[in-house]
């Protein structure tokens, strides 16, 4: 089984370099360029060739896409204030564990202190 596994990560991830400021492994990111220039076969070659290029071409027509919509102003953003007239803060529960184990009378010392000063 083992072998098998060491197989199927030589075919999958046959690159196993790190980059150079941060040493993480770029095995298991895909890196194009640097897969192109470094793959031996010429269908690896070709297949990295149509991976970046289909990949450029996707980013360009999103962005074209994106970007007619931003000029034909279909993209509405609306932003409204209102007014509140009361704020209410959220209540706090309190559920411990062990209920014996929080002193409850010091608890409310401290909340009576807070809120007298």
């Amino acid at each position: 089984m083992k072998q098998i596994n060491n197989w199927i990560q030589k075919i999958l991830f046959p690159f196993r370099h790190k980059c150079p400021i941060c040493h993480a492994n770029w095995s298991h990111q895909l890196h194009g360029f640097h897969q192109y220039l470094q793959a031996k076969t010429p269908l690896k070659k070709t297949i990295w060739v149509f991976t970046i290029f289909y990949f450029l071409l996707f980013a360009i027509h999103y962005s074209v896409f994106l970007l007619n919509d931003y000029v034909d102003r279909r993209v509405i953003t609306l932003n409204t204030i209102h007014q509140v007239k009361r704020l209410y803060f959220p209540n706090i529960t309190i559920c411990p564990k062990y209920v014996d184990s929080l002193n409850f009378t010091a608890i409310e010392q401290m909340y009576i202190y807070a809120c007298q000063t």
